[in-house]
């Protein structure tokens, strides 16, 4: 029976067929196609450190939440960009491309491609590589004003702040149960589930009673 629980541990919980098989794939690709997939055999890692594998955990058990999310952004970015395409495509700067360059906002989708590039990136958002136009009126500089704010409050405090949330919530829920579980282990028996602090209010050593009651005996 102990046997075959560890076999079954080592192929099921610790995941040692599923590791040798992404490493062969890996492997080979990086002898055949390119030596870039070396570079992934380093996130195999995950295995030797149950805290690294919760964070790859609160990416992985939160896909759909943060898909959702990243797709509500792209919405939200696109509507701006339209209307940066409207009355702002001549206020884009980028001190790394030239301002006659095609991909600055000059159409609709260039403006879309750097409102994600910059809007995401920036921390004062979209309107970090916007500047303002010389001799322009009060009612642009108040559009641009209520535009630059509006795109900050909803991108960078309020999206931006749920997407990394629900990653920082689930890492913490994980952590919380790792801990629990280590509690456990260490302060009750595994075999009658008597926990230390009863066991020693009856006079009983619990590392002692560990041994009596070795699960492997």
């Amino acid at each position: 029976d102990r046997l075959y629980i560890d076999v079954y541990y080592s192929i099921v919980i610790v995941g040692v067929i599923q590791t040798f098989i992404v490493s062969l794939v890996l492997s080979l690709l990086g002898l055949l196609v390119n030596p870039f997939f070396y570079t992934l055999l380093l996130l195999l890692v995950v295995h030797l450190s149950l805290l690294t594998y919760n964070v790859v955990l609160s990416f992985l058990n939160n896909y759909d939440k943060l898909f959702f999310t990243l797709l509500i952004m792209v919405v939200v970015i696109n509507s701006f960009s339209y209307l940066s395409t409207q009355f702002y495509r001549d206020n884009f700067s980028d001190d790394n491309i030239g301002p006659d360059s095609a991909y600055t906002c000059k159409t609709y989708f260039s403006c879309l491609m750097n409102s994600v590039n910059v809007g995401l990136r920036a921390g004062g958002g979209i309107s970090d590589n916007f500047n303002f136009q010389a001799g322009g009126s009060a009612g642009i500089y108040i559009g641009r004003l209520i535009f630059d704010v509006i795109f900050f409050i909803m991108v960078n405090l309020i999206l931006l702040g749920i997407f990394f949330g629900i990653i920082v919530d689930s890492f913490k829920e994980l952590r919380d149960e790792m801990s629990k579980r280590k509690k456990d282990e260490d302060d009750v028996c595994f075999t009658c589930g008597r926990n230390r602090a009863e066991l020693e209010r009856q006079g009983v050593d619990f590392t002692a009673h560990l041994k009596f009651h070795d699960i492997w005996n």
